[in-house]
């Protein structure tokens, strides 16, 4: 970023001795040469040095996407020497063309699995690979949609388990939707939208929380004004399932990036016209876009000047409940795989599309709950059992005599150093016990926000 944004001479020097360093250090097996780098020989403890029984995409896939942005930013021929090594090992080791994980060879960390993806999305696009990205397509389809994410967006940190929630990793799933999108594949712009309603929004903290400082605490910067500084946090590696929001750092700013990429994305230009893919607030110099939720889907567009239009029609809508109109007059627009069409001339006013937000329940285990989520259209209204530790979603009254019934109420929140938590279900009955270390606490502004409007 500091080479791209800022032009920095600096950053281009210590990112071209560092790929340098890299690609001495780089065993075909994806393992490393530590000897290779500069700062194993320092008498520091806990370097952090990358270990052969890590997996590689802990170690060196999650950085293809940066090696990818630095050659593009710069022209430097070894870093996309180091990032077609990287590459090819992954497409090797991590990715088959079946999309599915190899049994023998499990990822652990689970972001820095999803990150190698993107890494490969970059690369097999720049290099014009079109297998690359067919197999990440299928991997997506066969592993990040079915065995990374839950309906409800919930992912965890480690690869397989669902012991310690993560919402960057729902996030990176967000982005790889995407970016396939951008290469020809629009039905995925529903997941995206449906992941940041139902889990990338209702994670960030938006209002003040009573937080105290642990115990042993000091009187450095680290603890003042806690409750100001935590507004903005995105999730975090959080205590709950479905909530114990945290102001993870890494975590808070990979879900910030996402975010803005999706934003950036609301409206694109394609050779059909000015596209809009996301039904969220949106304005710039050729369109404003206003979105609205009660009983049915509003969303009104307003063109600066007359042009062709796409507007993304959701797959889950109800082509019965569809309606569009023009400056208040009904039409029935021409239909482009997913999107309907408006051809210039019809700019006579605003263009709406309003649609209906059916009800559904779903159901899914994490850590040996079970939990009830009820949903309207692609948001998720409530979940139950619920935590009251800064919960993501109000509470519903679960399953009565075998059938889902909500009647959602705000949960209570309790947030202070040691704050207890408790969740009942049919099968299993837990607590939890957690100490807030709020030195992890990062103050981010809150850019972008939600209220019932739609409005990022």
């Amino acid at each position: 970023m500091l080479v791209r944004r800022r032009h920095s001479r600096w950053a281009r020097r210590k990112g071209r001795h560092a790929i340098r360093t890299l690609l001495r250090g780089l065993r075909d097996d994806g393992t490393w040469d530590t000897g290779q780098f500069e700062y194993a020989s320092l008498d520091v403890p806990n370097l952090g040095l990358p270990r052969d029984d890590q997996h590689p995409t802990s170690t060196n896939g999650r950085m293809l996407e940066a090696l990818i942005w630095f050659y593009e930013s710069t022209g430097e021929a070894e870093a996309m020497e180091l990032a077609d090594r990287v590459a090819r090992i992954h497409l090797k080791r991590t990715v088959q063309e079946s999309g599915l994980v190899r049994d023998d060879d499990v990822p652990g960390h689970t972001h820095s699995y999803l990150n190698t993806l993107r890494g490969l999305i970059l690369y097999g696009e720049l290099t014009n690979q079109r297998q690359v990205i067919d197999i990440i397509r299928q991997t997506y389809h066969g592993t990040v949609k079915p065995k990374v994410l839950r309906p409800s967006g919930f992912a965890n940190h480690d690869f397989g388990k669902d012991t310690k929630p993560d919402t960057a990793s729902c996030g990176d799933a967000v982005q790889i939707a995407l970016w396939l999108n951008r290469l020809g594949n629009d039905a995925l712009l529903d997941d995206v939208e449906r992941l940041v309603r139902c889990r990338l929004i209702p994670c960030q903290v938006v209002k003040e929380e009573d937080l105290y400082p642990v115990p042993e605490a000091d009187d450095s910067d680290n603890y003042r004004d806690l409750s100001r500084r935590f507004i903005g946090a995105l999730g975090g590696i959080h205590n709950e399932p479905h909530g114990g929001k945290r102001g993870t750092t890494d975590v808070s700013a990979a879900v910030l990036h996402t975010l803005i990429d999706v934003y950036e994305n609301i409206v694109v230009r394609r050779p059909a016209g000015l596209t809009v893919q996301f039904h969220f607030d949106y304005e710039d110099g050729e369109i404003s876009i206003r979105s609205t939720r009660n009983g049915r889907a509003k969303v009104t567009a307003v063109l600066r000047h007359p042009q062709n239009l796409l507007i993304r029609v959701p797959g889950w809508a109800s082509p019965d409940s569809v309606t569009f109109d023009v400056a208040g007059e009904s039409v029935t627009p021409l239909r482009l795989g997913t999107f309907a069409f408006f051809a210039g001339e019809q700019m006579t006013g605003p263009i709406t599309l309003t649609y209906d937000l059916p009800r559904s329940t779903t159901e899914e285990d994490i850590d040996g709950t079970h939990f009830t989520t009820q949903w309207r259209g692609d948001e998720i209204l409530g979940i139950s059992p619920n935590t009251d530790c800064l919960p993501f979603y109000p509470t519903g009254h679960g399953r009565q005599n075998g059938k889902s019934s909500f009647a959602f109420l705000e949960a209570p929140v309790r947030a202070a150093c040691r704050i207890v938590t408790k969740w009942n279900s049919t099968s299993s009955e837990r607590r939890g016990e957690y100490l807030f270390d709020l030195r992890a606490y990062l103050h981010i502004p809150a850019m972008l926000k939600a209220d019932g409007s739609g409005r990022l």
